[in-house]
């Protein structure tokens, strides 16, 4: 019984995304990644300062997916290298 747990545990830490009734989430931050990006708001339980601790970091959205109403997206380190070297 202990192996089994373990290799369940192991098997989780592997899960990249989530699929259910046609929504994808990204398992880490419960990010929506499809059919539109919206990451997951603030639970009521938090604090407005606990969640800026605690809130995780958002992955980057698919290309082509439409962004929800109201989602500022900060700029990728990608978009700022290719900027800065003028490309």
């Amino acid at each position: 019984m202990r192996l089994l747990k373990i290799a369940c545990a192991f098997c989780t830490a592997a899960i990249e995304y989530v699929v259910k009734n046609g929504f994808v989430w990204h398992a880490d931050s419960m990010t929506q990644m499809w059919p539109e990006y919206k990451p997951l708001p603030k639970p009521w339980w938090h604090s407005d300062d606990d969640w800026e601790e605690l809130k995780p970091e958002l992955p980057e959205p698919w290309e082509g997916v439409p962004i929800a109403e109201g989602v500022e997206l900060k700029q990728s380190t990608k978009t700022n290298r290719q900027t800065s070297s003028g490309g």
